[in-house]
């Protein structure tokens, strides 16, 4: 894993922490509209 990766990564994980959701295929879902 390169430099830019580890970064992208980090920026996909904390995006999931603020918005209370998850990656499903490729995309970020969020907790409600999986309910």
């Amino acid at each position: 894993m390169n430099a830019l990766e580890k970064v992208e990564q980090w920026f996909i994980d904390r995006e999931i922490k603020d918005r209370k959701g998850r990656w499903i295929d490729g995309s970020f879902v969020k907790e409600e509209d999986l309910a």
